[in-house]
This record gives structure tokens, sequence and C-alpha cells, in this order.
């Protein structure tokens, strides 16, 4: 008995095998091998994204790239061998900078705004003032009529 479970558990695994095999190499699953599916060009959608930091320099560090800045890259003008002083090596994308630009001079315009009514702050501060005093001197004048009025009674 126990021998024709050996032989019955050997030939399980034996049909696994070959039926895994199989499968990897002719199958049509998602992990077979298949024809690869080519999408026409127009179709082919946004390029694939490289991410790449790193550091330039010779067999004794000359200079480290800087500022350094973060984006993608859109544009790669230099194509000719030898890069010449001043040139540009490549273009990024501004599309975060401008954002981050134009959000700057919107809080330039909203402190420049509450910088003019804090100058208008202070005639309103002397306004108001003068408006108190008015009413402190007219409460007083009800109060000494009212007073007089009664000390005649």
């Amino acid at each position: 008995m126990s021998r024709i479970l050996w032989f019955l558990m050997l030939l399980l695994l034996a049909g696994t095998a070959v039926g895994a095999s199989w499968a990897f190499n002719n199958g049509t699953l998602s992990f077979g091998k298949q024809e690869p599916k080519v999408k026409p060009a127009a179709d082919s959608g946004p390029p694939p994204m490289v991410v790449a930091l790193g550091q330039v320099d010779g067999e004794t560090q000359v200079a480290k790239p800087l500022p350094l800045v973060q984006g993608r890259i859109v544009e790669l003008p230099r194509k000719e061998p030898g890069v010449k002083k001043g040139a540009a090596l490549l273009k990024l994308d501004d599309g975060m900078y401008k954002a981050m630009a134009d959000v700057a001079k919107a809080a330039l315009d909203a402190a420049q705004q509450r910088h003019e009514q804090a100058k208008d702050c202070a005639e309103q501060y002397r306004l108001k003032e003068k408006q108190q005093q008015a009413a402190i001197n007219a409460a007083q004048a009800e109060k000494k009529s009212v007073k007089l009025e009664r000390d005649t009674n």
C-alpha cells in the first residue's frame, strides 16, 4: 500500500511539472508567452518616465550641477558632442514652478491690499475717536441737563 501511495505522489508531481511547463511555453494565460500586442503610434500614450539622480564629475570632482531642481525633462536641445559654456543641456517642464509663482503673486497682491487697508486704519481710528468723544460730550451734557432739571424741581 505504501508503494502505491508513493507511486501516485510521484506521478502527480511529474504531471504538475509537465502541465506548468506547457502553460509557460504554449499557454494563453497572462503568464504564458504570447504575441506582443502592438499599439498604433498615435495611441501609444505618454513616453515612459525616467527618473535620474546623480552627480557629474571626472577623476577629481569639478563642480556640482547647482541649483538642484526637480522636474520632468521635456527637451534635450544639444545633440552634438561637446558643451560650450552657458549652453542649455536640457529643458525642464516649468508648469509647477509657474503655478508656484502665480501663488506667490496672489499672496503679494493680498498683502499689498492689507497694507493699503492698514494705511486707512489710522484715519479711521482718528475719526472714530472724535465720534466717541462727541458721544461722551453729548452724554455728559445730557447728564448735566437732567441734574439741573432735577435740582430746579
